[in-house]
C-alpha cells in the first residue's frame, strides 16, 4: 500500500493493475475515498475492494482493535 500512500488504491491495483488503479486514481484525485471505490470501473475490483474493508473493519471488532488506523490511509490526495 506504500507505493500508492493507500490501502484502497493498493487494493485496486493488486486486484485490476497498478495501470488501472493509476487511471481511477488520476480520475478521482480530488474527491473522497468512497467516491473513488465507487468510481472504479471494473465491478469485480469495486468488489473486492469493499469486501477487503468490510472484512478488514469485522476482523478489527471481533479482535476488539481498533479500525481507526486503517481509515486514516485510506486519503488517497
Amino acid at each position: 500500500w506504500q507505493r500508492f500512500n493507500s490501502i484502497v488504491v493498493a487494493l485496486a491495483a493488486y486486484n485490476a493493475g497498478p495501470n488501472m488503479a493509476k487511471k481511477w486514481l488520476k480520475e478521482n484525485s480530488n474527491l473522497p475515498i468512497d467516491t473513488y471505490i465507487e468510481n472504479i470501473s471494473f465491478k469485480d475490483t469495486r468488489s473486492y475492494v469493499k469486501s477487503v474493508l468490510a472484512g478488514a473493519y469485522a476482523y478489527s471488532l471481533m479482535n476488539k482493535k481498533n479500525f481507526l488506523h486503517i481509515l486514516s490511509s485510506l486519503d488517497i490526495n
